[in-house]
């Protein structure tokens, strides 16, 4: 029942787009991708975050090929509200997902440091807000035993239905302005209707399902 113009009211900031507040200790770039045959394109955030998991959307937008998404990530800086150094993100997630592209996105974030392939969990029966699995199948089982020793995953695997809660817990106001895990949102980003609906998607209901809010 929550509408769009409220959470912008709500979750507003006065801080401009592409630019981090004055409280960032860093960024994030985490991506959904679609594909189009060979090609995938990629929906992207920029999260900054501050102490207690304050969080906040600095910039938001979407690249059409997986060349446009590493030139964009080259030159991703952003300015400091502090008129400090520029900020870049320090981590990169992209949703391998269970589609035809996973194998695709695992390739794509191999050799770089900074990528990180995502996969929302299924089932959601742990109690981390994510976990790291490991691909022991034709794998050297002296090899995977080295990769948990040094914490060397294949994969981060998203607790969906907690960071789903923390979600709508934003969005009907439960977790408030002054709230550790608040988020606000860059005001111009406010003005804009899809990106309010994407947070908006899912709720809740009294079954404990997840449903579209159409």
């Amino acid at each position: 029942k929550v509408q769009p113009h409220e959470l912008a009211e709500r979750l507003g900031s006065d801080v401009t787009r592409h630019v981090c507040p004055e409280w960032s200790r860093f960024l994030t770039l985490t991506s959904d991708v679609g594909s189009m045959g060979d090609t995938l394109f990629f929906y992207w955030i920029v999260m900054a975050w501050g102490e207690g998991g304050r969080g906040h959307v600095v910039d938001a937008g979407t690249c059409w090929s997986q060349d446009e998404f590493l030139e964009f990530f080259q030159t991703a800086n952003f300015e400091h509200e502090d008129g400090g150094p520029y900020l870049r993100p320090v981590a990169v997630g992209l949703d391998a997902g269970a589609g035809m592209h996973a194998n695709a996105i695992c390739e794509l974030c191999r050799p770089i440091p900074q990528f990180m392939p995502l996969k929302g969990s299924s089932q959601s029966g742990f109690p981390e807000w994510f976990r790291l699995i490991y691909q022991v199948q034709g794998m050297d089982p002296r090899i995977v035993r080295q990769k948990r020793k040094y914490g060397y995953g294949d994969l981060i695997e998203i607790n969906t239905e907690r960071t789903q809660v923390w979600r709508e817990n934003v969005v009907q106001g439960v977790i408030g302005p002054e709230d550790p895990q608040r988020i606000t949102i860059a005001s111009e980003l406010c003005h804009d209707r899809d990106f309010l609906d994407q947070i908006l998607s899912d709720f809740k209901d009294d079954k404990g399902r997840w449903e579209n809010r159409g």
